[in-house]
């Protein structure tokens, strides 16, 4: 299992197979886990730069679909995930 599927996956206490509901759009099929702030430009598998997104927001998240999401409106969300 990659690191950072397990630092998650231990977060929130889920299995890795299972689905978990997106925390962008709250639709209960998010299976994909997205570095906020890319590996390539210094992100790290630290639980805040970690969300789980479904499918749609994900590619949203890469700027393949629109609308986009932008990297300020995901930290906004694990700011709130925090409180």
């Amino acid at each position: 299992m990659k690191k950072y599927i397990e630092i998650y996956t231990n977060y929130f206490n889920i299995g890795e197979q299972d689905r978990f509901n997106c925390e962008y759009c709250c639709a209960n099929n998010g299976s994909e886990i997205h570095h906020i702030k890319y590996k390539s430009r210094g992100g790290n598998d630290e639980i805040e730069n970690l969300i789980g997104l479904c499918k749609q927001c994900h590619l949203r998240s890469h700027n393949q679909l629109e609308p986009y999401i932008t990297e300020k409106q995901l930290l906004k969300i694990i700011k709130n995930r925090n409180e």
